[in-house]
């Protein structure tokens, strides 16, 4: 046992248990990029891709995502721009980035 907030014991994780987390994890995870890759740096509204999408977290695979499934996720994340107070992309952003994400969707 070790001392956790505010004087409370917490328990130490058993190396069972982390594997168990760290599976969990691996197996449903956002999905990142290979950050080595250069694939899709050339690629129209990759750069708006990067300056919008890596402001909360890594960019994630565009193919975790159907081209229908794009609009509504970057809809949704616009929201949490906005909550958090961070730049959202306006209308001719905001088409350019569904563009690359629409283009690399798993479909």
């Amino acid at each position: 046992m070790v001392g956790g907030m505010m004087g409370r014991r917490t328990k130490t994780m058993s190396p069972q248990e982390k594997e168990m987390i760290i599976q969990y994890l691996q197996a449903n995870g956002l999905k990142t990029m290979d950050k080595s890759s250069t694939a899709h740096a050339g690629a129209s509204g990759y750069a708006e891709f990067v300056e919008f999408c890596s402001q909360c977290h890594d960019l994630p695979d565009p193919s975790i995502h159907t081209s229908r499934k794009w609009p509504q996720v970057v809809r949704e994340m616009e929201g949490q721009m906005k909550k958090a107070s961070l730049k959202a992309p306006g209308a001719d952003k905001e088409k350019a980035l569904l563009e690359f994400l629409q283009g690399a969707a798993k479909d």
